[in-house]
């Protein structure tokens, strides 16, 4: 992969427009607030010209599958007490071993998204 640094682009702030407006048809609320961050939202700041929207999409969808399965938020619950207690000083490990929980979980949150109406 090559990152891409460009010059600020005016037209910036309406594509981020479009796609707040997007997400927030495929959230169900057009009208939801979003908050254009990084590079590209601060004028004259040369960026990477992409607007990463698959990371909220995917962050959002596993917060409502965690809400809507409540024996799956227990169990990435107690992972992460399990994991803070056994690294209490190495926030790299915790994060590692809970990597393959968080994966097969955002997987069946982005399906079971998908299916719902």
């Amino acid at each position: 992969m090559i990152i891409e640094i460009a010059p600020y682009d005016l037209r910036w702030p309406a594509a981020f427009d479009a796609e707040a407006r997007r997400i927030g048809t495929v959230l169900g609320d057009p009208q939801i607030r979003l908050h254009h961050i990084g590079s590209t939202a601060v004028p004259g700041l040369c960026a990477k010209p992409v607007i990463d929207t698959e990371q909220a999409i995917r962050h959002l969808a596993f917060r409502d599958y965690l809400r809507a399965h409540p024996a799956v938020a227990q169990a990435y619950g107690e992972l992460k007490s399990r994991l803070a207690r056994e690294f209490p000083y190495n926030p790299d490990a915790y994060m590692d071993r809970k990597d393959a929980f968080v994966k097969v979980h955002e997987a069946k949150a982005l399906r079971w998204r998908a299916r719902a109406p």
